[in-house]
């Protein structure tokens, strides 16, 4: 398969949903898949036990894998981000996907560490990560440390960079109005024909940097 359908997105509804909303999607989208294609939808809830009950009403209706986002209205501790995860993890019988959403937590931020990527390799349930970083350093150097461990999936793909470095996947938008177009995107990039898909890439943006 070469691609998940995820749904209810950050940047779609998921914080406003209400319970008898996000099992109706997650019906839906398992519905509309129809086995051809594997299923993800996301859960944010700042409480542990609110954001494992969501995953149990997911994998009940058939999704195949939940986004996960941290708790980040008060800045968390480590501990407080990977208990959070375990308890998840630990409550419901679903594939997780990490979300390094590092820019919505408040001053001064936190992005997944070294060691908490280690506790979180224990955690059985846990098999990806949508991944952004703050640094190049850390962007690229955790997928070199556990990318044998976590499929990472790029949040902001720039050029084939993260594909050249090992990643798996990525999160592309362009699925969502041209699918064949975003099927070429991985395609190019599993192929190893980065030098195509950086001259797509750059044809394709529409920003002043390359106008």
């Amino acid at each position: 398969c070469s691609a998940v359908l995820l749904i209810a997105g950050g940047v779609g509804e998921t914080y406003m949903l209400e319970d008898g909303e996000f099992a109706d999607l997650a019906e839906l989208v398992v519905d509309e898949a129809k086995g051809e294609v594997p299923t993800m939808v996301m859960v944010t809830e700042l409480s542990c036990r609110r954001a494992a009950a969501k995953c149990r009403v997911a994998a009940d209706a058939g999704v195949d894998f939940v986004l996960l986002s941290p708790p980040h209205y008060s800045l968390p501790s480590e501990d407080d981000i990977f208990l959070h995860h375990q308890y998840v993890n630990d409550a419901s019988d679903i594939g997780i996907v990490l979300y390094n959403s590092y820019w919505v937590m408040p001053g001064p931020g936190y992005s997944i560490s070294r060691g908490l990527f280690e506790r979180f390799a224990d955690l059985q349930n846990i098999v990806g990560v949508k991944w952004s970083a703050p640094t190049m350093d850390q962007y690229v150097g955790m997928q070199q440390l556990f990318g044998d461990r976590f499929n990472f999936l790029e949040n902001s793909p720039y050029f084939s960079q993260g594909a050249r470095f090992g990643m798996k996947g990525a999160i592309d938008v362009t699925g969502n109005a041209a699918p064949r177009l975003s099927l070429h995107h991985q395609a190019l990039l599993n192929s190893g024909q980065y030098d195509e898909y950086d001259a797509l890439y750059k044809k394709m943006r529409f920003d002043l940097v390359y106008s």
